[in-house]
């Protein structure tokens, strides 16, 4: 059933009817009362007429099932007439992917006509073909009457944004980022022998060189270069969001998925394996190996609050990293993303070898419903993560996020 909402006409019309009356009244001027009666009579048609034009109007939505972020989609609004009686100024109201609105001045008995739209993919995320508002206030705009109609057209699943990443130094071993950064060999677990040195507290026996600790007369450890990375795993923080809910701009979230999505798909295309991990529903599931649309379609998926934080997702993340690997992490830093709570898990896994780099999100300008770290907590979190060999990247939403992760990855507090 048609909704139907009076506009200012709606009662100037019959205010201007009523003076009409009362001046012809008085003057007895005929001419006046016909002129009132054919304002009280365009008023009465067009709060009846309406609800007319908008009824068995069908819609059809023809849009493409896959966008990135920032792209210009084409959409198409099929309109049909299948009464016996012309429809006059019917407006289409839709809402998927972003609002847009095509005008049909005049639609036919049995006429179609498509209406196309251009609209900017603002926001990552899925979706669903719901229905679309047609509305008419045809023929003297006194009422404008609106009905929901559904539209089909399936979903579209608006992908995150991807900036390009010249280099990798997470899938490289050897390098360390920083404003001194220099190629040097990482020790590790590789196979291929570097040298000796020192034994460590920590080392293990079986890396012991007797013959070099019979000459020295302290132990003396073999040195091994760690393995180039054949896998990135990268864990998205899910805990929260944070920023403008009105599909304008990107929010936290989106911006940590923004990130995890370009790197992915840059190890992706240097032949790297991918996983992607992150909260959902309260569980983390173990890293899933994935291809460039499923690794696209699962971040554009995710949803906050996830029910779980970064701590925990860590822990039973980090435990399923095996061989050689790289960790990426995508967070903001809320409250609970501490340098307590996250280097404990951090340090487990350098120790072992696995390389980690951190995409940090600062969300303080985004107006957050959740605590966020201070601006001194947030500067001893990215400096105790680089002291654990971290390469991190702050990112801040007013900055360029190609230029965060082409920059030189912080290595001390700045």
């Amino acid at each position: 059933m048609p909704r139907i909402r009076l506009r200012r006409r709606a009662a100037t019309l019959p205010v201007g009817a009523l003076l009409l009356f009362l001046v012809g009244t008085n003057v007895q001027a005929g001419w006046l009362f016909v002129l009132s009666s054919l304002l009280l009579g365009a008023t009465v048609a067009g709060v009846v007429l309406p609800p007319l034009m908008v009824r068995r109007v069908r819609v059809i939505r023809r849009a493409p099932a896959e966008a990135f972020v920032g792209e210009r989609v084409g959409v198409d609004l099929v309109v049909e007439n299948p009464a016996r009686r012309p429809r006059l100024s019917v407006a289409v109201r839709d809402p998927h992917v972003a609002p847009a609105a095509a005008f049909v001045p005049w639609l036919g008995a049995g006429d179609t006509v498509t209406a196309s739209t251009i609209r900017l993919a603002a926001r990552r995320g899925v979706v669903e073909g719901g229905p679309v508002v047609v509305a008419s206030s045809a023929p003297f705009g006194v009422a404008e009457a609106r009905s929901s109609v559904p539209a089909g057209g399936g979903r579209t699943v608006i992908f995150p944004r991807v900036v390009p990443v010249a280099a990798l130094p997470l899938l490289e071993p050897g390098v360390r980022g920083g404003e001194d950064a220099v190629p040097s060999h990482a020790r590790g677990e590789g196979y291929d022998f570097l040298g000796v040195r020192e034994y460590r507290r920590g080392d293990s026996l079986r890396r012991v060189h007797w013959p070099s600790t019979a000459r020295h007369g302290s132990l003396v450890v073999r040195e091994f270069e760690q393995d180039r990375p054949a896998r990135l795993v990268a864990l998205v923080d899910t805990w929260a969001d944070a920023g403008r809910t009105d599909g304008h701009a990107e929010t936290a979230l989106d911006l940590c998925c923004a990130a995890a999505a370009s790197i992915a798909l840059a190890a992706l295309g240097a032949g790297h394996g991918v996983a992607l991990a992150a909260g959902r529903r309260g569980e983390v599931a173990p890293p899933a190996e994935m291809e460039r649309r499923d690794a696209l379609a699962f971040l554009a998926e995710l949803e906050a609050p996830g029910g779980v934080s970064l701590a925990v997702a860590l822990e039973a993340v980090g435990g399923a990293i095996q061989g050689p690997a790289a960790l990426l992490l995508a967070f903001a830093s809320w409250r609970p993303n501490s340098a307590r709570a996250l280097l404990p898990a951090v340090g487990r896994l350098t120790a072992r070898g696995v390389r980690v780099a951190a995409a940090v999100v600062d969300p303080a300008s985004l107006r957050p419903e959740a605590a966020v770290l201070s601006a001194r907590e947030l500067r001893e979190l990215v400096s105790e993560l680089a002291t654990e060999g971290v390469d991190v990247y702050p990112i801040r939403p007013e900055e360029d996020l190609a230029a965060c992760l082409a920059g030189e990855p912080s290595v001390v507090a700045g």
